[in-house]
């Protein structure tokens, strides 16, 4: 259920995850790419890019090795969620554009294989009504989004296995 009240969230950086990561009854302001070792589930909030030094928008970038839900954000609201960036997901991603009003300037990918149950949709307006209105699910690719962030913020090297030191004689 949708909370009450949200909490208002900031995430700047670069940030790893193992485990899922769930974001629910939030105002989040972003400027972070995201490592997640599990899924990702954002619901019940709302997103905005952190505003920048620069007048830049900061962006939202989550790779993920399971699944990513993205759904209920900014429910009935003629304002929509307008994140600038990506979602990348190894398995599947749902994106719920029916109550959920979210426009992604970015792109998002995951794997055409993988299968995933999708539950039944509950209240769908008739289509003489969506007619006439906005789209409230609109994904604009920018192939540059990516390749600009990793330039100016490259991924740090993950070392997995440490040699033993090794005694020198100094004479």
């Amino acid at each position: 259920d949708e909370p009450d009240e949200r909490d208002n969230i900031t995430l700047d950086g670069t940030i790893y995850v193992e485990g899922n990561v769930k974001i629910q009854g939030a105002n989040l302001t972003s400027n972070v790419m995201m490592y997640v070792d599990g899924d990702v589930d954002i619901r019940f909030s709302s997103i905005s890019g952190k505003k920048l030094n620069n007048n830049d928008t900061g962006t939202l970038i989550i790779f993920a090795t399971g699944n990513i839900y993205l759904a209920n954000n900014s429910v009935q609201q003629d304002n929509p969620t307008h994140i600038k960036g990506y979602f990348y997901s190894e398995k599947s991603m749902e994106i719920y554009g029916v109550g959920s009003n979210i426009h992604i300037d970015g792109g998002v990918s995951a794997n055409p294989y993988y299968n995933l149950n999708v539950p039944k949709i509950g209240v769908v307006e008739p289509v003489n009504v969506q007619r006439n209105k906005p789209s409230r699910l609109t994904i604009k690719y920018d192939s540059e989004l990516i390749e600009n962030y990793l330039k100016l913020n490259p991924p740090e090297a993950v070392i997995y296995d440490v040699v033993n030191p090794e005694i020198l004689d100094r004479r």
